[in-house]
């Protein structure tokens, strides 16, 4: 997120904040799939989805440049 003027919570904590919730709500829907459908195809691309959104909330989690 490129921001001209000087940081504040509003500019890029909540934007970041929002950004989580999304990124949580697909990960919900996945984890649901996951566990709950009959479909072994299904639950195997569910797996593999919650494991690349895992990787990538990890490594967001890990950037130097956002703290």
């Amino acid at each position: 997120m490129a921001i001209k003027e000087p940081r504040t919570f509003e500019n890029t904590i909540t934007p970041f904040a929002r950004q989580e919730a999304i990124l949580a709500r697909g990960t919900d829907s996945i984890g649901f799939l996951k566990q709950v459908s009959t479909s072994k195809e299904v639950r195997e691309a569910a797996e593999k989805s919650a494991k690349l959104t895992g990787d990538y909330a990890i490594d967001l989690g890990m950037r130097v440049d956002l703290y």
